[in-house]
């Protein structure tokens, strides 16, 4: 999924992900950010929703 992803992000070991993932599970968190870059993302998206949902749009949207 981040093969593409610029040098300048670390990318997070998979058995890291998996591990905060299960930690999260098992302590009944409702949402779970599992590595750093998530955990902004997380940060962001309580603060505004909604901005981080244009922000998402945009990152995909396609040209007309």
């Amino acid at each position: 999924m981040t093969k593409d992803l610029p040098p300048q992000f670390e990318k997070t070991a998979p058995d890291a992900v998996a591990k905060a993932i299960l930690d999260g599970v098992e302590a009944g968190e409702d949402d779970i950010f599992p590595d750093p870059f998530a955990v902004a993302l997380g940060k962001q998206f309580h603060a505004s929703p909604k901005t981080v949902e244009r922000q998402m749009a945009a990152l995909v949207a396609v040209p007309a």
